[in-house]
């Protein structure tokens, strides 16, 4: 069910560096001097996995990759839903906004997208807003097997409720 099978093993191996990354393939080069994508992983993007230590070189560095990957390919999402997550982590909701409704343009029915945009709405404290995306991701994600924390869907719809 993995979309990038073996990925974690070029990943790990230091003599292989991704050099493109899109919603469907994956490329690889094995190197030995110049620029590649060193930071960012298939994995990392798949998962949306970000370090919970994340110092500004090492966020800068990311987004520098990502924005590689977004000029490389911009018909893709996967980088500008990590970034925009990336972004929503620091605080930077407007440029987190702005990736997830360019993303939004391109792929309209990803449900990634849509809950990328739940994540965000929450940590604006916009509860309405969030669970209006937990519905519109629900529906995009069809039969996807994709599954939402119950309790976190409860917690938004009481906050939401409530206004606060």
């Amino acid at each position: 069910m993995d979309p990038l099978p073996y990925t974690d093993l070029l990943d790990a191996d230091p003599q292989w560096k991704l050099t493109y990354l899109d919603d469907w393939a994956v490329v690889y080069r094995k190197i030995s001097e110049g620029r590649a994508i060193s930071t960012v992983t298939p994995k990392s993007l798949e998962n949306q996995d970000i370090p919970p230590e994340m110092h500004q070189q090492y966020f800068q560095k990311m987004q520098s990759e990502l924005n590689d990957l977004i000029r490389i390919r911009p018909d893709a999402v996967k980088a500008r839903i990590y970034l925009a997550k990336l972004y929503t982590a620091v605080g930077a909701y407007s440029e987190a906004e702005v990736l997830l409704n360019d993303a939004l343009s391109v792929q309209p029915n990803n449900f990634k997208i849509y809950l990328g945009l739940m994540k965000l709405r929450m940590e604006q404290g916009r509860w309405d807003e969030a669970l209006a995306y937990v519905k519109s991701t629900k529906r995009k994600a069809g039969f996807s097997g994709l599954s939402i924390n119950e309790d976190l869907i409860e917690q938004i719809r009481e906050k939401a409720k409530s206004g606060i």
